[in-house]
């Protein structure tokens, strides 16, 4: 593998090996997401999943979570006792 390697470098006209190249470098911003699916439960138990823009707030989840028709089936317009509230994975309803 490494010849095939220093073959295929020299084909694509680099002069110097590939074995004196650096390693590429990555940026951390470009591999985040933007969205990401937090799970809504209600008493531990999957209920819903929604897709929401990454750094979103604990209280704008809230709201969102208690707007959510599948959602308000399940609390009939009551407010939840406890919120628990894992940042960009989940929201667990406490009736």
């Amino acid at each position: 593998a490494p010849h095939i390697a220093e073959e295929l470098w020299e084909r694509l006209s680099n002069k110097k090996s590939i074995f004196l190249e650096k390693w590429p470098s990555y940026d951390a911003e470009i591999i985040q997401e933007k969205n990401v699916k937090i799970i809504i439960q209600i008493n531990g138990k999957m209920r819903d999943i929604i897709e929401v823009e990454a750094g979103i707030s604990e209280k704008e989840i809230e709201k969102l979570a208690l707007s959510r028709e599948k959602i308000q089936k399940w609390t009939d317009g009551e407010k939840p006792k406890k919120v628990i509230y894992i940042p960009e994975r989940l929201v667990n309803l406490v009736m």
